[in-house]
């Protein structure tokens, strides 16, 4: 780990602060990644962290070894690295890894558990992970040279499945390198939608010579609080439907029953949906979703609306 020190813009080494928990074996591999730090405040104390995601990945000349992960955690004080960063001293011992529920485990040689055990053979690769605050959560971005997945977790201690956003199309060249840019002045941050770049090579297991560097547009999904007006009359005319949630894009949609109305976009928190006679003609209730592009956005929650008879 390294900190630059301002004003002098250089680069002081604060020390090794991760490694695998077994002895190097030349006959193999091992590594913990290269992710960045990402700042989180633990809600169940307020405390606030530094968090890196890291693998425990191992190869011997026969097989993975046993401690291997494909997704792993640590973390260390926020404000104690900063102290230590200001102070040129070294960060070797301030950071435990994630271990069977429990923070405690060393950064250096400690056992770390997985974080990820839906993994399948198109999400176990190389990930950059980032916090949104826009989805107040972790956001994941996996490559494994033939795909690109995306993931979320609510406290980076636990990934569910992920969803496939790309495949490389005759899954022979390489895809790589895939992540999480903000469309925003600060790219660190992220919105209701930001981009992946990616580099694609024909060329298998090499995603950088020949390559192309490639963008994917990535959406997330809305919700719904509310919607104005909430009931009508059997029989009524058509109406305009306010619907108002988070997470609204200019091609999100609102659907009635599952099916699309025309729709005003009006800003990431509200929409305008046509209702015509028809869709209230008769008594009984129907149900308010707002559908989001893909990848990634998918069918909101629902609201009710309900339409009495006269």
């Amino acid at each position: 780990m390294r900190a630059r020190n301002f004003p002098r813009l250089t680069w002081q080494d604060l020390g090794l602060i991760l490694s695998v928990p077994h002895v190097y074996n030349p006959t193999g591999a091992s590594g913990v990644g290269e992710n960045p730090l990402v700042p989180y405040a633990d809600p169940s104390t307020g405390q606030k962290y530094f968090y890196i995601f890291l693998t425990h990945h191992c190869w011997t000349a026969n097989a993975e070894c046993s401690d291997f992960t494909f997704i792993s955690v640590a973390r260390a004080p926020y404000e104690e690295v900063l102290t230590t960063a200001a102070m040129g001293g070294s960060a070797s011992k301030l950071f435990k890894k994630y271990y069977n529920g429990n923070w405690n485990q060393p950064g250096l040689g400690g056992l770390a558990s997985e974080t990820f055990p839906n993994v399948t053979g198109e999400t176990d690769g190389d990930f950059q992970i980032v916090w949104s605050a826009y989805r107040n959560r972790f956001i994941a971005m996996v490559d494994n040279a033939q795909f690109i997945a995306y993931g979320e977790s609510v406290d980076g201690t636990y990934w569910p499945a992920m969803q496939v956003l790309y495949k490389e199309p005759n899954l022979q060249g390489t895809i790589g390198y895939a992540n999480a840019i903000g469309l925003g002045e600060y790219p660190g941050i992220l919105g209701d939608t930001f981009y992946s770049y990616y580099t694609e090579s024909p060329v298998p297991y090499n995603p950088w010579q020949p390559a192309t560097v490639n963008r994917l547009t990535v959406t997330t999904a809305a919700s719904v609080t509310s919607i104005q007006p909430n009931v009508a009359t059997a029989g009524a005319l058509g109406l305009s439907l306010l619907v108002f949630g988070e997470h609204f894009v200019k091609d999100s949609t609102v659907t009635w029953n599952g099916s699309t109305r025309a729709t005003t976009y009006q800003s990431s928190t509200q929409l305008t949906a046509q209702i015509s006679a028809s869709d209230i003609a008769a008594a009984g209730a129907a149900h308010v979703e707002v559908s989001n592009p893909a990848p990634c956005g998918g069918v909101s929650n629902g609201e009710p609306f309900n339409i009495y008879a006269p």
